[in-house]
């Protein structure tokens, strides 16, 4: 391994809330396997039962813990470890991942090519009982975020058997936030104009859900690159089950697994995606795919699941913000519409 690597400072950020203890142990233990090691490792507990600090302080006791009296939620938990780190890039992870030996090194060796690098990723697997499974099987949980005409976005692959054909280091539109590594200058960059605090690099108004669709679009906006590396593998625990999305029955028993807090914030914060970071003209060009999308969804809503517009109020309170917010960062935006189209 070349020295310039272990000697790059790198942080790390988790954020807890009530963790399985044995999925945080394995997390830590893998961390600890790496061929690169974290400078720093910063963890943010949401005011988690007593049983989890106790637990983070054995197995990861050099870690600074940053113990909340209160459930911050992604957003501002995230925003907080990453505030407090020293470093020049910070890896932000879910404290469900496990990590195989050198996927920091595979995802620092490919945000250093490239200064205008912002943000580099990893293939991500469903964690099963056996790490030891050949990947060829291995069940996809993410690779990229992608979206289509109407915007709808959905990550690549997920669900599906890796069957080898995702192999190449290349640029994607965003990431999952399961698992990122960022550039600290760059969340710097996207905090100076997203139209809240210098700290603020995921937008704390949509408190949980599609905040890394909405750091996508900005780090775009701003001229930066986002990477995905497949060789760098982690393995994802999710805890809803898989439904068979492409039929009716998929679609509800999805739709039940969620939380109506879950189902809501999801569906306002895709409107304020668009309000925030999608340009005039981008809008016009696909407003049949994002009008019937949109129309469909909200009838959808209005006649199976009513609770989830509940929500709607939250969505106009704020939307004189987001329309400031879209004032700022459209204004100091570094790429073309036309480019930001294809």
């Amino acid at each position: 391994m070349n020295s310039i690597y272990t000697q790059t400072k790198i942080s790390v950020v988790i954020a807890t809330y009530n963790e399985d203890p044995q999925l945080l142990i394995d997390l830590f233990y893998s961390l600890q396997k790496q061929t690169v090691q974290p400078t720093e490792i910063i963890i943010v507990d949401n005011s988690s039962d007593d049983h989890l600090v106790p637990i983070i302080q054995k197995h990861c006791p050099q870690g600074l813990l940053l113990k909340q009296s209160e459930n911050l939620d992604f957003d501002r938990s995230y925003n907080l470890g990453m505030s407090k780190a020293s470093s020049e890039y910070i890896l932000i992870l879910n404290a469900d991942l496990v990590l195989k030996p050198n996927a920091i090194e595979y995802l620092l060796k490919t945000i250093q090519t490239d200064a205008r690098i912002a943000a580099v990723g990893p293939k991500l697997y469903r964690l099963t009982t056996s790490l030891e499974k050949s990947t060829e099987r291995a069940i996809i949980d993410s690779l990229e975020i992608i979206g289509n005409r109407s915007r709808r976005f959905i990550n690549r692959g997920e669900g599906t058997i890796d069957t080898g054909e995702y192999t190449e280091t290349r640029e994607v539109f965003g990431l999952s936030g399961t698992a990122i590594l960022f550039r600290t200058t760059a969340l710097h960059d996207v905090a100076k104009y997203g139209g809240g605090r210098m700290d603020e690099y995921f937008d704390e108004d949509f408190v949980a859900y599609k905040e890394d669709i909405d750091l996508a679009y900005r780090l775009q906006h701003r001229g930066w690159k986002i990477m995905l590396e497949p060789r760098a593998i982690m393995y994802h625990k999710r805890t809803a089950q898989e439904t068979k999305k492409g039929t009716i029955q998929g679609v509800f028993k999805d739709r039940e697994q969620k939380s109506v807090r879950i189902r809501g914030n999801s569906y306002r914060n895709h409107l304020w995606i668009l309000i925030k970071n999608e340009p005039l003209s981008n809008l016009l060009v696909h407003l049949p795919w994002i009008g019937y999308y949109e129309c469909a969804k909200f009838l959808f809503l209005l006649f199976f699941e009513r609770s989830t517009l509940a929500i709607l109020p939250s969505f106009f309170k704020k939307l004189p913000r987001m329309l400031k917010k879209r004032k700022i960062i459209l204004s100091s935006s570094q790429i073309s519409h036309q480019k930001f189209l294809r």
